[in-house]
């Protein structure tokens, strides 16, 4: 008889979790069709009321080689960007929403690019290293593990003892300053990390 009674309340707490679970499900569904009914991705955050602010930072998980010859050096890297647009707004009691990389392909991104890249990749194994996550407020914060190879003008008459700074130029492609403003997440001196 206890076994019975375990077996149905085990059961009871399934069907529980699993309706709640699909409520949830659908009201996620339901938030983001209102989001998009009327969004229009081709238009960025702020269009005619100021510059879209994207905030950034970098978790540098590998770095090198350094090439002397070619002069570059290669660092595998989080890139996490963030921004605010406020189309996006929904109810706070949801909580933050992390979504598949399909749903970020409806939305504005920004058209960042690393301007001294000789050449850079998004991992793709096993799946797009790709993560966004949106907020109440309309804030999206999107991650993606890149690799990138750039180049850097090296002063070698100390070789090989000399010291050599390696700039990242950062920057939209195609907007200008006045539309797209550029700026460190968490600062000047905290906004690059090693991993």
């Amino acid at each position: 008889m206890i076994n019975n009674v375990e077996l149905f309340v085990n059961k009871t707490l399934a069907i529980n979790n699993a309706s709640i679970a699909s409520r949830r499900s659908q009201q996620i569904t339901t938030i983001l069709d209102g989001l998009l009914r009327d969004y229009q991705a081709h238009i960025r955050p702020n269009f005619g009321e100021g510059s879209t602010k994207i905030d950034f930072d970098i978790l540098v998980s590998s770095f090198g080689p350094i090439q002397d010859m070619d002069m570059s050096y290669t660092m595998n890297c989080y890139f996490r960007q963030r921004w605010r647009d406020e189309r996006l707004q929904f109810n706070e009691d949801v909580g933050v929403l992390s979504l598949s990389t399909s749903m970020l392909e409806r939305l504005w991104r920004p058209d960042t690019v690393f301007y001294n890249s000789k050449y850079s990749y998004l991992h793709t194994i096993p799946t797009s290293n790709r993560l966004w996550r949106l907020f109440p407020d309309g804030s999206i914060w999107y991650s993606s593990r890149i690799t990138v190879k750039a180049k850097c003008n090296m002063n070698l008459k100390n070789f090989p003892v000399d010291k050599q700074i390696c700039q990242l130029l950062i920057g939209s492609f195609a907007n200008a300053v006045s539309d797209i403003e550029y700026g460190w997440r968490l600062g000047n001196n905290k906004s690059v990390n090693f991993d």
